[in-house]
């Protein structure tokens, strides 16, 4: 499924194009194969498409994936924006060369942190705040990682942070999405040492947004059908969905 921002988003494009083209929700809807309520929630964002919904609403209005999926008004750049994505791109090229600079800090310090910053940008709070954290956060959650304590609850946040907060953030911002592949890497070595099944999904819908936004639904598929999240609590049913 995709996520709340992204169904948001998702629906209004849906909207417009369907207006614009004159076309009923009545129509629109059978031609994607799914019902009028369906589709109305989908719309208003009350309902998160899954891809096949996604691929049948392209077809039905007649255009891509990408269309759908590609945030429609990007981040305006400015300076400050841009210094960001630099400090950001700085930070992420560090840790994959296992070079974080950081320092290392308790666990408890990083998961408020970790926190705060993903509530924020759940909340569409202080964008430019959780911005300019970002790059100091990475470098110190890595650089506590290599340090050996705690090592599992701090690969969990990484996996956290970036499928949460840094690619989000970077999507926002209209990054270069070889940046946001490169960061969703970084989720994916943490997940992978981890191998638990809630971080491996995680990295899996975080892969197929990025995935999509290339316009490579194929890609985006199986990232999404390489990971099976079991349904045996409440959360782990809501991220299989």
């Amino acid at each position: 499924m995709v996520d709340l921002e992204d169904a948001q988003t998702i629906g209004l494009a849906i909207w417009r194009v369907r207006d614009a083209r004159g076309k009923s929700l009545r129509v629109v809807a059978g031609l994607a194969g799914m019902s009028k309520d369906t589709l109305q929630r989908i719309e208003t964002g009350e309902r998160s498409p899954t891809l096949a919904e996604l691929a049948a609403l392209a077809d039905a209005l007649q255009l891509s994936v990408p269309e759908l999926t590609r945030l429609p008004v990007p981040a305006p750049a400015n300076g400050h924006t841009d210094s960001t994505m630099e400090a950001i791109r700085r930070a992420v090229i560090a840790v994959s060369n296992d070079l974080p600079g950081g320092q290392v800090l308790p666990v408890e310090v990083l998961r408020t942190r970790v926190t705060a910053v993903v509530d924020a940008l759940c909340r569409c709070d202080r964008e430019g705040e959780v911005g300019a954290a970002l790059p100091g956060l990475i470098r110190d959650l890595h650089s506590s990682i290599a340090a050996g304590r705690d090592v599992a609850e701090l690969l969990l946040l990484s996996t956290w942070l970036h499928t949460q907060a840094t690619v989000p953030w970077l999507r926002l911002a209209s990054a270069p999405l070889d940046l946001c592949s490169l960061t969703v890497m970084l989720a994916r070595r943490a997940a992978h040492d981890l191998d638990t099944p809630v971080p491996m999904g995680l990295v899996a819908v975080s892969a197929a947004r990025v995935a999509l936004l290339e316009g490579t639904f194929d890609l985006a598929q199986s990232a999404l059908d390489a990971v099976t999240v079991p349904t045996n609590t409440p959360e782990l049913m809501q991220l299989a969905g």
